[in-house]
């Protein structure tokens, strides 16, 4: 049976999107359509349920079409594995052999930019993320009562965006000689170095690429009734609507939607005592990054 070869396990909004785009166009590597299968997430921790694989003959299907040649490794992009505490156990179970690149962020920048994503998915309806960080336990517990998300963890922002101890604990679970750590600001620096540096941890050669167009930008909806309407005819129970009213994958007309409703925006920076308070609560998780990677990363905190 052919399986995952690499698995890109987040964490979300730190430029997985990008990179496993780059990686899918190099002729020695394919990724899987979903990039988000999030097969793995057993425990419910998913971005995206409207897509989610559930059986193990699902998963295997997104290799169909995987060319037959020698050397090709194929991957996929979940990006909460990582923070998902079975997604990675469960991986090595599959494929005891499973090599894992983690994408790092700034956890004060992350919590903002993955708040927008969960706003822009239809998941959170606080638009505000300063109430959304300040109430996130009650508002999140609420979100999984209406169903809008499988599990309240999904818009705990804290617990999402300690990425120090996610990789702690996937040190505790793979040899580190087996783990890519990228952080996005070096992505910003030099996307081409650390494009590089990743195909010759996956054993790939250099296949010359300079264009790195960046991919999945910050976006809130134009309407978000648009949302929700997009996301009720991506559901299997919808197929009725589906029919009325024409709308299928098949035929493009839902992504065309969904792209009209996307518009691009530049990310504000949190300030004043919302800004001391997500300090003060990754602080010491920022420490054990930077303590695990062998990386100054007080400037994170200042």
């Amino acid at each position: 049976m052919r399986n995952i070869d690499f698995f890109m396990v987040g964490a979300p909004k730190c430029g997985t999107t990008s990179l496993a785009g780059y990686l899918a166009e190099h002729p020695g590597i394919f990724m899987t359509d979903p990039k988000e299968p999030s097969y793995f997430c057993k425990d419910d921790l998913r971005m995206n349920e409207l897509r989610k694989i559930r059986t193990l003959q699902e998963y295997q299907r997104l290799l169909a079409n995987v060319p037959r040649a020698d050397g090709l490794l194929a991957g996929e992009a979940s990006t909460l594995y990582l923070a998902s505490p079975n997604a990675v156990g469960a991986i090595l179970d599959y494929n005891p052999a499973a090599v894992f690149v983690v994408m790092m962020r700034n956890p004060l920048e992350l919590a903002q930019s993955y708040h927008s994503e969960v706003v822009y998915a239809g998941m959170q309806k606080v638009a505000d993320f300063s109430k959304a960080w300040r109430e996130r336990t009650t508002i999140a517990h609420g979100a999984a009562s209406d169903g809008l998300i499988p599990d309240p963890r999904l818009l705990d922002y804290g617990y999402i965006c300690k990425l120090g101890d996610q990789l702690e604990r996937l040190y505790q679970q793979v040899p580190r000689e087996r783990v890519h750590v990228i952080f996005l600001e070096d992505m910003k620096a030099n996307v081409r170095e650390v494009y590089e540096n990743t195909l010759r941890f996956l054993g790939q050669p250099s296949d010359g690429r300079v264009d790195f167009p960046v991919l999945n930008q910050r976006k809130e909806a134009r309407y978000r009734w648009l949302v929700k309407l997009v996301r009720t005819c991506a559901r299997d129970v919808a197929r009725p609507i589906k029919a009325r009213l024409g709308l299928s994958h098949g035929t493009g007309l839902l992504r065309r939607l969904e792209h009209f409703n996307r518009v691009e925006v530049e990310q504000a920076k949190p300030d004043g005592a919302l800004r001391d308070d997500l300090i003060r609560f990754f602080a010491d998780d920022v420490k054990k990054l930077g303590r695990l990677t062998g990386r100054d990363l007080t400037h994170w905190l200042h």
